[in-house]
């Protein structure tokens, strides 16, 4: 019998949960700023994160060119333009 109560509680908490979401939901769609505010904070996280991500894959790339000896049909290109780029 134990086990019996032990389901129906988790049940009843999940409906519970469920209720609690969808009333979180609902607040969020009839607010309008609020709806706007947590939309925009999203992306701008979606577009910072996605920028920090490219440039670790960018970097990773770079380090393993360089690794493997550089690109063989544009590393004499690209050595020919820093020979002809003055140092400072």
């Amino acid at each position: 019998m134990p086990q019996r109560k032990a389901s129906s509680e988790s049940a009843e908490a999940e409906k519970v949960a469920s209720l609690l979401a969808l009333d979180a939901m609902m607040e969020l769609v009839q607010s309008r700023r609020k709806f706007i505010w947590l939309n925009f904070k999203a992306g701008l996280w979606r577009g910072v994160g996605s920028v920090v991500g490219a440039a670790i894959a960018i970097v990773l790339i770079g380090y393993l060119v360089t690794l493997l000896g550089g690109l063989p049909l544009i590393g004499s290109f690209i050595q020919e333009i820093q020979q002809n780029i003055p140092a400072k």
